[in-house]
């Protein structure tokens, strides 16, 4: 089967795998990564907060929004939960001249599961949480 390159059919497609993998002073460019970048990365990764799908829209149809100093605060809650070994957790987040919020956290996936401001809150129970923390 032949392969054709339609922006530029004067260049063969082997000779352009090979044209991308070699540097013009002839050593190849793979992209070697260090150790320490990697360790590097990975910490940066561990330390983000993910929100699942859930949460997303939850937080898009309740039209909560979480300013910078939120989020370190929760990630913050987070990694003390995670050194308490808690799995899953309710954080009670006491915002200023803003709605309070009610916070379901998986920690150890560092995701929030789902989010409810103050007036979801009343009359809502909370199960399969081993832990509660409040901001």
């Amino acid at each position: 089967m032949k392969v054709y390159n339609f922006l530029n059919p004067s260049v063969n497609p082997v000779q352009q795998q090979k044209n991308n993998l070699t540097r013009q002073n002839g050593k190849s460019s793979t992209n070697k990564v260090s150790f320490s970048e990697l360790l590097d990365k990975q910490l940066n990764s561990e330390s983000e907060l993910k929100f699942s799908k859930h949460a997303q829209k939850r937080l898009f149809s309740r039209e909560i929004n979480f300013g910078a100093k939120d989020l370190d605060s929760l990630k913050e809650v987070v990694k003390k939960l995670n050194t308490k070994g808690a799995k899953e957790s309710l954080i009670l987040m006491n915002r200023e001249n803003q709605d309070n919020l009610a916070v379901v956290v998986s920690v150890r996936n560092k995701t929030v599961i789902t989010a409810m401001n103050s007036e979801d809150l009343k009359d809502n129970v909370f199960t399969n949480i081993d832990s509660a923390a409040v901001l």
